[in-house]
């Protein structure tokens, strides 16, 4: 019986660690974004390399995209200057329309889920990005793009 009690609580402790964890990248990647912008409008395009150091969760990063562009990627530079409409994912959805969708449904930013691989990975994970557009920069259209694995 004490087993069972200890083995419930264990799992109730994970999925509530699991829920925080979730939350807390939510907010960090909603500031990260925030954070972005912020150094756009300051800085133009001499803020992309600050905003590519910038790191929350699990090393997730911001990356810089206008329309399916990739203006900024820190992890994946050769994306860097390629048009991506055409890149779908293995379930068939269109990644970056659908990003650069999300980015201008709401000026205050929405999340959109997907499967990309993780850095140094084949095999594509189901990932949640915020994107938002940042007003006051120095491209109009530009957005920026924060997320993590589930």
């Amino acid at each position: 019986m004490r087993s069972l009690c200890l083995s419930t609580l264990s799992l109730i402790l994970l999925a509530a660690t699991s829920t925080s964890f979730a939350a807390d990248c939510k907010a960090d990647a909603i500031a990260s974004v925030e954070k972005a912008c912020k150094l756009l409008a300051e800085k133009k395009e001499a803020a992309f390399e600050e905003i590519a150091k910038i790191r929350f969760c699990n090393d997730d990063y911001v990356w810089l995209q206008k329309g399916t562009f990739i203006r900024m990627h820190p992890v994946k530079p050769a994306l860097v200057g390629k048009e991506l409409k055409d890149v779908k994912a293995k379930d068939g959805m269109s990644i970056f329309i659908e990003l650069a969708n999300g980015a201008d449904k709401d000026p205050n930013g929405s999340w959109v889920d997907y499967i990309w691989p993780k850095p140094g990975e084949e095999n594509p994970s189901p990932k949640t990005s915020f994107v938002k557009k940042c007003p006051g920069t120095h491209e109009e259209g530009l957005f920026a793009g924060a997320g993590f694995y589930k």
